[in-house]
């Protein structure tokens, strides 16, 4: 490409007058995930779902990537949740790619980095092996994906249980988790060790024998990760892999994006072979995972399942601990009642960016309220005279602040943008304080029943 000399001078020009901006112009394509995205989007018009599957994003980072291409005008909302690129945005990415691919040196490298990745392969012997269980775990449909998780890798044990059940023996159902002075999606996960192992013992009431591994330290794939990160990665799978081989169960692991729970149900080279949200609307779907894509903020995390028996379990201490906000949730989240009252008040001052946090939150303890309700109507009709009563009480409790719930979620149905309007501020606001008194309420009926609960011998 040759220009003449009063366009070399123009664009000098422009250059050295506008430095800061021309390179936040190339820096918006400097990220891989934009890349992967800018790519999906020369193709035509794209979903989000679409965009955040090709580029292995979470919600939060999609959303944040689309918003910044948008900024530069590179891309474009054609309608609700779908893109498309702009002439600019075209003509930047198709022109980088043609330089990208006129280069000796670009592709010297490329061969290269082939040519290394086809020797680990032949040196590891991974390059065309794959195995999966003999039964295999399916994704329960669900918001909180610990829960549909756990349940799809119980299910493959034998054990006959459905989503009430997991989420009422692991005290999920019970838990109300929020940030403290702000909203975002990771509330339902921030949950520290000691908290996933005590839900892990509850699974287990259901008839299995469960382990729970973890390891200090986040991992998130999306982010540009060290190589020292990327050996974490690797080891973690090597975990996953060996114990596919040797004991031939499902495994959960954390961190299947979006980051989410997930059922590894075998490895297809340096792969997983995962049931996750995604495999929902067809269980038999397979989805693939390198092993050094996922994304699991806070930690690294796997729980593993044998078969047992069934026993009563301390399912309602646990209920009670989780539902009076004792356990212990990550630094600057607060749990039990009185999150209801600092979500209540976070919602008079948010603003539109946190829309995804709020509508997603939303979406995960409405579904706990009702699961909560209906477990312990189940767990009622196994007692007599005033734990029956107070269990019943209790039930009643979390079955109005179901309704509540639902009435949010219709404030504010899940989306990954969208407005927090004055009205539904206000009333949303109402609402959460009235859940507050009900949750209050089920927690005491819990507390009697605990009380009067039948002693053995």
């Amino acid at each position: 490409m040759t220009m003449n000399g009063s366009t070399d001078r123009t664009l000098t020009k422009a250059l050295m007058e506008r430095p800061e901006d021309i390179a936040e112009l190339f820096s918006s394509a400097s990220n891989p995930a934009r890349v992967k995205m800018l790519a999906m989007l020369t193709c035509g018009e794209q979903g989000l779902t679409d965009l955040m599957r090709a580029a292995g994003l979470s919600k939060n980072a999609a959303v944040n990537h689309l918003t910044k291409l948008m900024g530069m005008g590179m891309v474009k909302r054609v309608s609700r949740g779908r893109y498309a690129l702009t002439e600019d945005g075209r003509g930047l990415i198709l022109t980088g790619t043609r330089l990208y691919m006129d280069s000796n040196q670009r592709g010297e490298m490329e061969r290269e980095r082939l040519r290394q990745l086809y020797i680990r392969g032949r040196e590891e012997g991974l390059e065309m092996e794959r195995k999966t269980v003999a039964s295999k775990g399916s994704y329960m449909c669900c918001w909180i994906s610990f829960n549909g998780a756990v349940g799809g890798a119980l299910r493959a044990l034998g054990v006959e249980c459905d989503l009430v059940d997991v989420s009422g023996r692991t005290g999920y159902a019970f838990l109300l988790n929020v940030p403290k002075g702000r909203m975002c999606p990771s509330a339902p996960t921030a949950l520290e060790d000691s908290v996933y192992r005590e839900m892990v013992k509850g699974a287990c009431e259901l008839g299995a024998e469960g382990r729970l591994w973890t390891e200090p330290g986040g991992y998130m794939g999306n982010e540009d990760p060290s190589e020292t990160d990327k050996e974490r990665a690797r080891r973690l799978f090597e975990r996953v892999r060996q114990e596919i081989d040797t004991l031939g169960r499902p495994v959960v692991l954390w961190g299947l994006p979006i980051p989410e729970f997930g059922i590894v149900n075998g490895y297809e080279g340096t792969r997983y072979v995962a049931s996750t949200y995604r495999s929902m609307d067809t269980p038999e779907k397979e989805e693939l995972v390198e092993a050094e894509a996922i994304q699991a903020p806070g930690c690294l995390m796997t729980v593993s399942f044998a078969p047992g028996h069934d026993k009563e379990g301390r399912w309602l201490a646990r209920a009670v601990e989780m539902a009076s906000g004792t356990v212990e949730v990550c630094q600057g989240y607060l749990a039990g009642p009185k999150a209801a009252q600092e979500w209540s008040e976070c919602l008079l001052k948010a603003d539109d960016g946190e829309y995804i946090g709020n509508s997603y939150t939303a979406a995960c303890w409405s579904e706990g309220r009702s699961n909560a309700g209906v477990f312990l109507r189940r767990m009622a009709r196994k007692q007599r005279g005033r734990v029956n009563r107070e269990l019943l009480e209790a039930a009643g409790a979390y079955a109005k602040g179901a309704q509540v719930m639902e009435e949010y979620v219709g404030l504010f149905p899940f989306n990954f943008q969208g407005r927090i309007g004055d009205q539904a501020r206000e009333r949303g606001s109402a609402l959460l304080m009235e859940l507050k008194g009900y949750e209050e309420d089920a927690v005491l009926h819990m507390k009697e029943a605990l009380l009067h609960w039948p002693r053995e011998g």
